[in-house]
């Protein structure tokens, strides 16, 4: 999820947070924020669930802004939550203030999933999938 707004990306992120400090059950996962910055090609940035399609146009909204704010936000599943999470991702996400057309999703593998820097981890579950938001 893009934001060009440093406080809707700031508030949006508290409140995902707050809802997983809580620990409710329909919590994400996975919480990540990122920023965007008129440097360099899109192959440099964090995220690789940017759809190539899109690069363009989030090539734009850098170069018009001079930074882009990113949510990427994982939710976990298994073949019980499977017919649920996506209503669960759409409940959480309602309301948050990211720019519209700019919302990115993707079903990977656990092991896929891991594309952290070295020394860095993600815990995983030991068998399912999850989803991706970005």
């Amino acid at each position: 999820m893009l934001y060009n707004d440093f406080s809707a990306y700031a508030r949006d992120q508290e409140r995902l947070i707050s809802v997983n400090g809580r620990k409710q059950s329909n919590a994400l996962d996975y919480l990540e924020g990122s920023l965007l910055i008129n440097q360099g090609s899109p192959n440099n940035w964090r995220s690789s669930f940017f759809p190539r399609s899109t690069y363009s146009r989030i090539t734009s909204l850098v170069t018009k802004h001079g930074i882009i704010y990113s949510l990427e936000v994982a939710k976990y599943y298994d073949q019980h939550t499977e017919t649920t999470v996506d209503k669960e991702l759409e409940l959480l996400l309602k309301g948050l203030s990211f720019l519209p057309g700019f919302v990115f999703e993707k079903d990977v593998a656990y092991g896929v999933s891991n594309r952290v820097k070295s020394g860095e981890e993600i815990s995983h579950k030991d068998s399912g999938m999850f989803l991706i938001h970005g």
